[in-house]
């Protein structure tokens, strides 16, 4: 979540940007995710929701009285204008915390290490490396030489006249304890919450996992994978290499993905499959 210096009023938003809303005048006191559980903060969607207390851009009015509804053809894209225009006004909380590494931690000269890190015990951080900002790393992790873990990923969004606006990312990474990034692989920053490497996970070379992606443990991830926004990984999934999953795809548990395969359906729990699209063997 991304917090205000200073509440604004929803009112307030709607008359800049021309908007209607429906429902309580609220303050704004942040904005983030749909799935955040906190009041009012200022969210998007592209279904109408139930959730209470919250400030929601959506396409429609929505009948249910629970939040407060403002009304967009396009919600991502009026969400992305707000936010940069918070920020250009600098309304919004910046926090800096001391690094946080274990002294057993072994982080070469050549590498570079950002702002608000925390790396436990038995951590190696190997030559060409680069941790940036909001990354927290448990124990008995490596990063190998050339990874980038905790970059700025790649968001936009496009209006009528298909003008680019860009979508600010304030997340962070976790990386669980027991896993190994491989050369030259690029972990990127949540958009709000976190991007998620499970426990005793693996991955190779080379290997692309972008915004909002959970990764379960004992996952093995092979040279270019490429794994796109929010998607979710289960426990114990091979990915096997240059395979592709698209945005906001989940792959259940002891999933095995084929090589080259391109995946644009969710895939169940024990499948395993080849091709594109990628689908199920046929015994």
């Amino acid at each position: 979540m991304i917090k205000l210096i200073k509440p604004i009023k929803v009112s307030r938003i709607c008359k800049i940007f021309n908007l209607k809303f429906y429902g309580k005048d609220r303050n704004i006191i942040g904005l983030g995710s749909i799935t955040n559980p906190k009041q009012n903060i200022l969210c998007f969607s592209n279904f109408e929701n139930k959730k209470k207390n919250k400030i929601i851009i959506q396409k429609n009015k929505n009948i249910y009285s629970y939040s407060t509804i403002i009304v967009n053809k396009n919600p991502r894209l009026i969400f992305c204008k707000i936010l940069n225009y918070l920020l250009k006004k600098n309304k919004i909380e910046s926090f800096k915390k001391k690094n946080d590494i274990h002294k057993t931690v072994k982080i070469s000269n050549d590498s570079l290490v950002g702002e608000n890190i925390k790396i436990e015990k038995n951590c190696i951080i190997e030559p060409g490396a680069k941790i940036f900002s909001n990354v927290t790393i448990k124990k008995n992790t490596i990063v190998r030489s050339g990874a980038i873990v905790g970059c700025y990923g790649f968001g936009f969004e496009r209006d009528q006249r298909k003008k680019i606006t860009k979508f600010p990312q304030f997340g962070s990474v976790f990386i669980n304890e027991n896993v190994l990034i491989g050369n030259n692989t690029c972990i990127v920053i949540s958009t709000f919450d976190k991007t998620i490497i499970g426990e005793n996970t693996k991955i190779d070379n080379l290997v692309h996992v972008a915004h909002n992606v959970k990764i379960g443990k004992n996952c093995i991830i092979t040279a270019k994978c490429q794994i796109a926004g929010s998607v979710e990984i289960g426990n114990n999934v091979w990915l096997s290499p240059s395979s592709t999953i698209k945005n906001k795809i989940k792959l259940a548990d002891n999933v095995f993905v084929g090589i080259g395969s391109v995946v644009i359906f969710d895939v169940k729990k024990n499948q395993r499959v080849f091709g594109n699209p990628a689908q199920p063997l046929i015994k």
